[in-house]
């Protein structure tokens, strides 16, 4: 047996696998031990604390979270609850009420099973196609997160002038959204950029975060 602090240091050499797995969306999901924390990967990305949550907690202290008024937050693909842990853990506003999406169960499952999801206090995680949900909620929302990944890809039905305009009649009169984008490539840079060109149109304001050269974070307000 390991000991955990030979574990912890040897996690910061290379990732221990804790379990793997699949389901209907998802061909390999595995929650590794690495850097001293669990994290959530597919085969080509990580879904929930890793370099991601990174992306979120810049993203966060950009919009100054600590200081705004956001009473009822949206989560747009809530994997394992990386942005709910920064909301809640890291800026400790556990009387804000969370609204998480996640389109797989098996994740929803890994969430309470290692990530203890069941901790963060009024939070609801629904398992659903966001999709779907946007376009069935009448609820309003002072921040929604956007974070819809089939890997490393941005389904096209989330980047529609149509799902923008949706979610923007979502928002409270101050609301604003965050949406994660990954511009690593030719191709995904160009839809990064057709992306912002939409959302320009739609939102009154958009400012752009370049978050660990990768990834490209959307700030859109009303």
């Amino acid at each position: 047996m390991i000991s955990r602090l030979i574990r912890y240091v040897i996690s910061f050499v290379i990732p221990i696998r804790v379990t793997k797995t699949s389901s209907s969306y998802h061909n390999y999901l595995e929650v590794v031990y690495s850097q001293g924390r669990l994290m959530l990967n597919t085969r080509k990305a990580n879904y929930s604390f890793g370099g991601l949550h990174r992306v979120f907690q810049i993203a966060f202290k950009h919009i100054n979270y600590k200081d705004i008024e956001a009473e009822h937050i949206l989560i747009l693909g809530f994997g394992v609850g990386s942005v709910a842990s920064i909301i809640q853990d890291e800026y400790g506003k556990t009387n804000t009420s969370i609204t998480g999406v996640e389109l797989d169960p098996v994740i929803v499952e890994l969430g309470k099973t290692y990530f203890n999801t069941d901790r963060f206090r009024q939070t609801d995680i629904i398992c659903s196609d966001a999709h779907d949900f946007v376009n069935r909620t009448d609820e309003r929302f002072d921040l929604i997160v956007v974070d819809l990944y089939e890997e490393v890809n941005v389904p096209e039905k989330f980047e529609t002038s149509q799902f923008l305009i949706r979610l923007k009649d979502m928002l409270s009169a101050n609301g604003q959204i965050v949406f994660n984008k990954v511009a690593h490539t030719k191709f995904h840079y160009k839809q990064f950029e057709l992306l912002y060109q939409r959302m320009n149109e739609i939102y009154q304001s958009v400012t752009v975060i370049e978050a660990l050269g990768m990834n490209r974070v959307l700030i859109a307000k009303n």
